[in-house]
């Protein structure tokens, strides 16, 4: 029964001892940090070119904030919520295509988000660094313009959005954070952008369609990053 005993201590113990082979403790390159929750605010740079029309929001900043519990050693789960502006196109289907395009309008925008979040190196640091993977699952809105006829709104889409992050502590319970992420959302365009429109005055000629029917939808691809500090309790 001893002899069990001792076995099941080292097992138990060797997770640990694993990590820090060949350092004493005090010179390990590896340190626990802090679980329970965290607290950060957040900003963040919208990239990407809003779709094939650049009808999406695109090329801003939304500023918010996430809070995060770490439910193990390697998993955490979290929220978040931001707020910012951003560019997208304007476009009238009812013209000739030379005068289709009237430049980019700024866009109030919205997001939340949930996310699943995995700790590669569990609940330790590596000489401050903790990186990280997961996925995020939220939605995206974005107001109208007053100045597109056009029958367009990109309204409030649902987002998923795989990403990476750093984490570098500065303590046990403060660290400075980097993520990017990819965010995924269809756009959906009138059906009367496949039409031809009536001739525009003084021609006979019709304006032609915007778009085939294969173009009516679209997945557009976001590059997003995001900087922010978060405080441990």
């Amino acid at each position: 029964m001893r002899l069990l005993s001792l076995l099941a201590a080292a097992l138990a113990a060797a997770p640990t001892l694993a990590a820090q082979v060949g350092h004493a403790p005090a010179d390990s390159p590896y340190r626990d940090y802090r679980g329970g929750t965290t607290v950060s605010p957040i900003a963040t740079y919208m990239a990407g070119d809003g779709g094939n029309l650049q009808l999406g929001p695109h090329d801003g900043w939304l500023f918010g904030a996430r809070a995060d519990l770490r439910t193990s050693k390697f998993l955490q789960l979290g929220v978040e919520a931001q707020f910012g502006t951003a560019q997208r196109q304007v476009v009238d289907p009812f013209v000739p295509v030379e005068d289709r395009f009237h430049g980019f309008e700024t866009v109030d925008v919205w997001s939340a988000f949930a996310n699943v979040q995995t700790n590669f190196t569990g609940g330790k640091t590596w000489r401050g660094l903790a990186p990280y993977g997961g996925l995020s699952i939220g939605i995206m809105t974005a107001e109208g313009v007053e100045r597109d006829t056009s029958g367009y709104e990109f309204g409030t889409k649902a987002v998923f959005a795989p990403h990476v992050g750093l984490r570098l502590f500065l303590g046990s319970n403060l660290h400075l954070r980097g993520q990017a992420k990819i965010a995924f959302w269809r756009i959906s365009y009138p059906d009367s952008w496949t039409l031809f429109q009536p001739p525009p005055p003084g021609s006979q000629v019709p304006v032609p369609p915007v778009l085939t029917v294969d173009g009516l939808r679209e997945w557009v691809l976001t590059p997003m990053f995001s900087v922010g500090f978060g405080l441990g309790f």
